[in-house]
């Protein structure tokens, strides 16, 4: 790198967007703070526009962006189902598992989940 080109960069005065910038970005770390790290950009927009800060959604995004700021996502609790009813199957080989010839029987279990089959048979 030429030593004028680090030199003009290092001595370059910031932009106007530059310096909103900054003191949206300080807005957006005390509100994301408050909320305990669980708004996104969506609400802190939100609070943004009520404080009278000119600024969009797509720009409140890229900041938060830029200075890894993320909301905490916690999942749902959706509990299993308790009154479906589980269709049995009849034992067809009945622990028989000897066969007369190649490829006569053919039984397969795959997990699904923590705690269930499904068996092919």
């Amino acid at each position: 790198m030429p030593r004028s080109t680090y030199y003009q960069s290092f001595h370059k005065v910031k932009s106007s967007s530059e310096i909103e910038n900054e003191a949206i970005l300080e807005r957006i770390k005390i509100i994301h703070a408050e909320s305990k790290g669980r708004y996104g950009a969506p609400k802190i927009h939100h609070f943004l526009e009520k404080e009278g800060f000119t600024v969009s959604l797509k720009r409140v995004q890229r900041i938060m962006k830029a200075e890894g700021i993320r909301s905490t996502i916690t999942k749902k609790y959706r509990p299993a189902s308790s009154n479906s009813q589980i269709e049995e199957r009849d034992n067809l080989l009945e622990q028989d598992f000897e066969t007369t010839t190649i490829n006569e029987k053919w039984v397969a279990d795959i997990p699904i989940g923590r705690n269930r089959y499904l068996c092919f048979e």
